[in-house]
């Protein structure tokens, strides 16, 4: 058996959501020439797949049978645990994550937990039942919120910023205009002056406790369209990637009949500029309950969750509120959207609001957040 390394970090990774979060962080720390860096892979092949070649030529050592944290449970010295998914809340579907977390704990590796949601309450309440002994968080509102909402241990917590964030810092404005232009040139040049609508949500899982969820949707989207002035305003969708659950685009089949092709683009999950891009394009951002609504604050942009009724999911962010032009708006009155948009952009930006929002939902935008992140995962080792 070859001697082990000094410092071995074990990314676990078996979702979507750990794909994201965690794949950045073990490629950028592989760099590290006096660590291994190891990717424990228990997810679906075919992300296996997608995931092995960037993984492999960072450095990473690939472990699909769980050898690295058998090894680590019983040599657990300058082993650290990274996951994402290890939420007790969730243990149905987390089972994996807290399994290794307790494990790992309990033979006195050091395990770490990386937020990957918002700042909703029920992220947060997941959040705070990580099995993981140190959790790194994005922002001062997560942090405080852990502590006084929830009894976390303030030494459990480190603040460093979410590094999905770093490429807004250094994306500049002519850079996102230059690559929609590349995926839709018709759309960019029929614009003209008009202002750009960016929709980010989803058609998948926020109404699924309703017995016409499916209908709830298109209602959503038949309402939003028709609150839309068109001559002034053009639409772009960046479809969730959820929304290829669905089977169907249901944007696509609920378009305005006769709707020009520069007043509308749809863009399916994957494909075309991401969506910190076409928020930086963005003059607001319309979505019902998502993290990009906290992106958009970031950027200091106006944003409006468009919800069914008082009862759906978008009241889980009305703390929101207190950054930016943030507001709450639903179906009825019937012309309650239509006015907000219009509100949205006679408001003058509040001095400094955007500035709050970035310290307490993410730190900062420097673009130094992976650096902390990496930074505090050194120190566990």
């Amino acid at each position: 058996m070859r001697p082990l390394p000094a410092r071995r970090y074990l990314f676990v990774i078996y979702s979507a959501a750990c794909e994201r979060v965690l794949a950045p962080v073990a490629r950028a720390l592989a760099a590290d020439p006096d660590a291994e860096v190891v990717a424990v892979l228990a997810g679906p092949r075919d992300q296996q797949r997608r995931l092995l070649p960037g993984l492999r030529a960072a450095g990473c050592r690939i472990d699909r049978l769980g050898l690295s944290l058998m090894r680590a449970q019983t040599e657990p010295r300058g082993a650290v645990v990274v996951q994402c998914l290890d939420h007790r809340l969730h243990y149905r579907h987390h089972r994996l994550g807290v399994d290794i977390a307790d494990a790992l704990r309990a033979a006195g590796a050091a395990t770490v937990c990386l937020q990957h949601g918002g700042t909703r309450e029920d992220s947060l309440a997941s959040l705070a039942s990580a099995a993981s002994e140190t959790i790194l968080v994005w922002g001062r509102y997560a942090e405080q919120a852990l502590i006084r909402t929830y009894g976390i241990a303030p030494g459990r917590l480190r603040i460093t910023g979410n590094p999905l964030h770093d490429p807004l810092s250094r994306l500049s404005t002519e850079q996102a205009r230059t690559a929609l232009r590349a995926h839709a040139p018709d759309f960019v040049a029929g614009l003209g002056d008009r202002q750009l609508l960016l929709l980010a949500s989803t058609i998948q899982r926020e109404y699924a406790d309703r017995p016409d969820e499916v209908e709830c949707y298109r209602r959503y989207l038949r309402h939003l369209y028709a609150s839309l002035d068109f001559s002034r305003q053009a639409l772009v969708v960046k479809m969730h990637p959820c929304d290829l659950d669905a089977g169907r685009n249901l944007y696509q089949e609920l378009r305005p009949e006769g709707l020009p092709v520069n007043s509308l683009l749809i863009i399916p999950a994957g494909q075309g500029p991401d969506v910190y891009a076409l928020l930086k394009l963005c003059d607001l951002l319309l979505t019902r309950c998502s993290t990009v609504a906290e992106e958009a604050l970031l950027l200091g942009k106006p944003v409006l969750a468009f919800d069914l009724d008082a009862q759906g999911p978008a009241q889980a962010y009305a703390h929101l509120a207190r950054w930016g032009r943030y507001r709450l708006v639903h179906v009825e009155p019937a012309a309650a959207l239509s006015s907000a948009i219009a509100d949205s952009f006679s408001q003058p930006d509040a001095a400094g609001v955007a500035e709050q929002a970035v310290v307490e939902l993410g730190h900062a935008l420097d673009g130094q957040s992976l650096q902390r992140t990496l930074a505090a995962l050194r120190q566990l080792a």
